[in-house]
């Protein structure tokens, strides 16, 4: 097949004579420059594009498409199968030893038994206070009884023992503490009195560094908790040696209860009923070691709440 030709004509023809004309072949190449001349121009752009883009674009787009793919990917975890155990019984070859029971068992006379009234809370008296001991025993003179007087037994509060110098808490330190455990509660309750906040309060959250976060600070347990620490080892509002920090604490913790008696206002939603048990407890007790009258009210509603 014949190569594509081209007249050109002669620039300065000589005069009188007819023009000649020249055949030119023309290459391939050419013919490949004119076809890229011809691309569409949405192709340009786009080669472009790619040619002068950064390459962080490419390894963003690189993960991108790997984390889309692995998003795809599920495991499948199968829950390990139980063991099952199977118990078999099996006949014996010879008879076993047979017990005799001289005495019938006989059935219950279930018509005695409504002769015998139950004794429950509704039915039993009323007392004023029923830590208090109870009355002298009176004795009838018999042959058969001693006629020397019966002390009555002394029942008391068990928070009692938590006074310094009673007898129950000296027994107490002598049979299960030691010098390094005192030490050890002395230096304990000195950095809550450290960190007690001015208005009485104690925060989970500071001041000291590795608190938690005030988003997850709950004041109210805390300073119940603090509390019941002081009141632990016999120190309260009315005697011990952090008397000021106990009635700050209380002063603080009394503006937080509400009318129905709940001490919760701020704090995560699951910290109620543990604050409000935590701020119970510490009320019950200090009434309990203190017999202050302007305490019974509270320590009164905080229970009623519970119920």
């Amino acid at each position: 097949m014949s190569k594509p030709q081209v007249r050109v004509s002669p620039k300065n023809p000589a005069r009188g004579l007819p023009a000649v004309s020249e055949t030119i072949p023309t290459s391939a190449a050419g013919n490949k420059a004119a076809d890229h001349d011809r691309l569409p121009a949405e192709s340009v752009i786009a080669s472009k594009i790619i040619e002068n883009s950064p390459p962080w674009l490419f390894s963003m787009a690189f993960h991108m498409l790997m984390l889309i793919v692995m998003g795809m990917i599920v495991y499948v975890r199968f829950p390990p199968r139980p063991i099952e155990l199977v118990a078999q019984t099996d006949l014996s070859d010879r008879e076993g030893e047979q017990l005799e029971i001289d005495t019938p068992l006989g059935k219950p006379n279930i018509e005695n038994l409504a002769e015998h009234a139950l004794i429950t809370p509704d039915n039993k008296p009323i007392v004023d206070d029923p830590l208090a001991a109870p009355s002298n025993m009176e004795l009838t003179p018999s042959a058969l009884l001693s006629s020397s007087a019966i002390e009555a037994p002394q029942i008391g509060s068990a928070l009692s023992g938590r006074v310094d110098g009673s007898a129950i808490k000296t027994g107490q330190l002598a049979r299960y503490g030691s010098p390094g455990t005192q030490m050890a509660v002395k230096k304990g309750l000195a950095w809550l009195a450290r960190n007690q906040h001015r208005n009485g309060s104690w925060s989970l959250s500071g001041p000291y560094d590795d608190g938690v976060n005030k988003l997850m600070d709950n004041p109210t347990a805390a300073t119940a908790m603090a509390l019941l620490a002081f009141l632990g080892d016999g120190h309260t509002h009315k005697y011990g040696d952090y008397q000021k920090n106990v009635a700050a604490a209380w002063r603080w913790l009394s503006k937080q209860q509400d009318s129905d008696g709940c001490f919760f206002r701020d704090g995560p939603f699951n910290h109620r009923f543990y604050t409000h048990g935590q701020c119970a407890i510490a009320v019950c007790e200090m009434y309990g070691m203190t017999k202050d009258s302007d305490l019974r009210k509270p320590a009164q509603a905080a229970i009623d709440y519970c119920l």
